[in-house]
């Protein structure tokens, strides 16, 4: 199966363009605890799409995957059900695991989230049963765990750096840019590593972001911030600018992979080829969490519940 990049699958706006179709299940083993004994006899009813982004092995993982209606080419909202794993169609499975819609403005998207833990890195195939208006389908893809990159990840300790704020911008125009700009822009990064208190940081460009995640991500983060008046809270912006060459370079060249000046030295200082990301970083600067892709206001308690 082809890996699509994000830049290739933007769904805004209801459009999906996923030429994909469904097949009819070809039957299998009854149900033996495989995975094709948990597929045997249901039908692929829809497109499972999990976007190329990090996924680790051998931890707690959330992992963000879209459902699809392959003969609309739209997202499916409103699902409900769970997810196996196997290493191969007829191994063992893993699961199931429960998945949840992701709200926070994000629902018509067809996203969702599971939690779960992989017991190894390389390919694992990917089954999803859901319930969709009153029937049950399935739907099947394969995702790849393991490091893809240099992006700092949970056990790290967090990287020191100055970010922008709103009294030392530090060379960032704007250094926020949701409308109105976020409040996560009162504290430098670097000081808040070093307040003893624990932190949750986000990065991001809502207003030029390609999947159009990082607007709600930091929509959903600042809706909750106030509820946790102990923990810091901060926003670093993806671009240095959002001049026109700028604004372009970054949408001709998807950060996966992307390096160049058009990223904000925060940004930069971060390694960041994936976004939006979110770290939850405990009062001894340690990355505890890392949610990747969208989240909402459950996906941010509940970061923030493992670093207080």
């Amino acid at each position: 199966m082809a890996h699509l990049t994000r830049r290739e699958f933007i769904y805004a706006g209801g459009l999906v363009t996923l030429g994909v179709a469904a097949a009819c299940s070809s039957g299998g083993p009854a149900n033996d605890g495989t995975y094709g004994g948990v597929l045997s006899g249901r039908p692929l009813g829809f497109t499972v799409y999990v976007p190329p982004f990090e996924i680790l092995g051998d931890r707690e993982e959330r992992v963000f995957f879209a459902i699809i209606d392959p003969a609309a080419q739209t997202p499916v909202a409103g699902a409900t059900g769970r997810v196996w794993f196997a290493r191969e169609k007829n191994a063992e499975a893993f699961g199931p695991f429960a998945f949840r819609q992701i709200g926070g403005g994000v629902e018509q998207r067809g996203s969702y989230a599971t939690t779960l833990s992989l017991p190894g890195d390389g390919v694992w195939q990917m089954l999803v049963e859901a319930t969709i208006g009153g029937a049950a389908k399935v739907g099947e893809t394969a995702i790849q765990v393991g490091r893809k990159n240099d992006m700092p990840k949970p056990g790290d300790e967090a990287i020191a750096v100055a970010t922008p704020t709103v009294r030392k911008p530090r060379g960032v125009d704007p250094i926020c840019t949701r409308q109105p700009p976020c409040s996560m822009h009162e504290i430098s990064l670097d000081e808040a590593l070093k307040s003893g208190r624990p932190t949750v940081v986000t990065i991001g460009t809502p207003a030029f972001c390609q999947s159009r995640f990082c607007g709600p991500v930091v929509d959903n983060i600042e809706a909750v911030s106030s509820e946790f008046p102990d923990v810091h809270f901060v926003h670093i912006e993806l671009l240095i600018d959002d001049e026109a060459e700028t604004v372009q370079a970054y949408q001709g060249a998807p950060p996966q992979g992307f390096r160049g000046p058009v990223l904000a030295p925060a940004a930069q200082a971060w390694k960041v080829v994936e976004e939006p990301v979110t770290y939850y970083i405990d009062a001894d600067g340690v990355i505890v969490e890392r949610h990747l892709n969208a989240i909402d206001a459950t996906d941010v308690r509940q970061g923030v519940d493992q670093i207080t």
